[in-house]
């Protein structure tokens, strides 16, 4: 068997070079993602640790974000800070402000928040949705996004 065939067989069985062949690519591999030289198994190790803590720390946000709320003005209610998070460039784009700045200032209205969570241009959205109407579809989407336990629908 030559080393391109070796090479060949290790498609979809997730080897690396290192694997089937000495140390270097048979140049048939280049652009598969089967030419990386072989990782040592100090830098998985490393790898792995690093990992773990990255999900510890995003467990550890998580965990903050879920108990926090996100004030809507003139609404009489709040949203889950998680609900709107993922959105936060949106809300940069929308008010050049971080939703920490925003929520100090008192919030969105829910013209404003239905924007963000949609990912459109605050303009664009203001000619679409009257301010009840966006209560109700903020308040719809809120009992939607708990009964899910927090994941978006």
């Amino acid at each position: 068997m030559t080393e391109h065939e070796k090479c060949q067989s290790c498609k979809g069985r997730g080897w690396h070079i290192g694997e089937c062949h000495p140390r270097e690519a048979c140049g048939a591999c280049v652009g598969t993602g089967y030419e990386h030289p072989e990782l040592a198994v100090g830098d998985l190790k490393a790898e792995v640790t690093r990992l773990t803590a990255e999900l510890a720390t995003a467990k550890a946000e998580l965990a903050r974000l879920k108990g926090r709320r996100f004030p809507i003005m003139g609404a009489g209610f709040s949203i889950p800070w998680a609900m709107i998070a993922p959105f936060e460039q949106q809300a940069r784009s929308n008010h050049d402000q971080s939703l920490e700045r925003l929520a100090e200032r008192g919030g969105l209205d829910p013209v404003e928040a239905i924007a963000v969570l949609d990912g459109k241009k605050l303009r664009a959205q203001l000619t679409g949705y009257d301010p009840t109407a966006a209560r109700g579809e903020l308040l719809k989407r809120m009992t939607q996004y708990d009964a899910a336990g927090g994941k978006r629908t």
